[in-house]
């Protein structure tokens, strides 16, 4: 029972906390990911984000989903697309209902 706990502990501590942080003032997004003591800082202006989308993963289970941005030109440290988290969740309507807020939110004045 002891291993278990401690499993799951290290599997926690790895696992990043990613806090993202939209700025209307400055037209930016800020994605902060902290593990273990370690953070990286990724910003983006709102013009290279082109859309918003949900990403659908199927597996034996069902049906995963996760935010998703579209970048129009590649920033030096991630992809054209780029995952809100790494992690797929199973619950569709949290991650529409998100992804409607954060829409919501840039597209209003």
């Amino acid at each position: 029972m002891m291993s278990f706990f401690l499993g799951y502990g290290i599997y926690l501590a790895q696992c990043p906390i990613i806090t993202c942080t939209f700025y209307k003032r400055l037209h930016q997004m800020v994605i902060v990911q902290k593990r273990l003591g370690v953070s990286s800082v990724l910003t983006y202006s709102f013009d290279q984000i082109t859309r918003m989308d949900l990403q659908v993963q199927r597996t034996r289970y069902g049906r995963e989903y996760r935010i998703v941005f579209y970048l129009s030109a590649f920033h030096p440290s991630t992809r054209k697309q780029l995952p809100l988290t790494q992690d797929y969740d199973q619950n569709h309507n949290d991650q529409a209902s998100l992804l409607h807020k954060i829409k919501t939110f840039l597209a209003s004045g």
